[in-house]
């Protein structure tokens, strides 16, 4: 029985750990889904400025300003220079979304792995018990 104690005790923490390993592993895909959605929100923010652009450029022209006066290429800088940060912010958010769930990532790994050894221990424990149990049980007889 104690045997089958032990190994039922180491088991069931290598049990909890391929559980958590495989939670780690979820989280690494949404790390990298995280990053692949930032990416294409970027993309997204920097063709929102290239059509700003070609906007303000037609209603520039239109107006008669024309797009070579200093006004407007200021708001064309300032155009390009929004959608380049709006971009980058972006990519920086995805960034750290992914960060994190590397991080549990990497925390359910570790505690997979505290949980397995452990499992080893607690069973050592038990049979190293067990045994002193069983050589001790004879000791009060007595003979006469």
């Amino acid at each position: 029985g104690t045997g089958l104690q032990v190994l039922g005790t180491i088991k069931a923490g290598k049990d909890q750990q391929t559980a958590l390993n495989f939670e780690a592993k979820q989280h690494e895909r949404q790390a990298a889904e995280e990053v692949a959605a930032s990416q294409r929100t970027a993309l997204d923010k920097t063709r929102e400025g290239d059509l700003a652009m070609s906007r303000e450029r037609a209603v520039a022209a239109d107006s008669g300003a024309g797009v070579l006066n200093p006004t407007i290429l200021q708001i064309f800088g300032d155009t390009a220079e929004q959608a380049n940060l709006n971009a980058r912010a972006e990519l920086y958010g995805g960034q750290g979304r992914a960060a994190g769930q590397l991080d549990t990532a990497a925390a359910n790994r570790a505690k997979g792995k505290s949980i397995y050894q452990g499992s080893i221990l607690s069973g050592i424990g038990t049979g190293l018990s067990s045994l002193g149990k069983m050589g001790g049980g004879g000791s009060g007889a007595s003979y006469g």
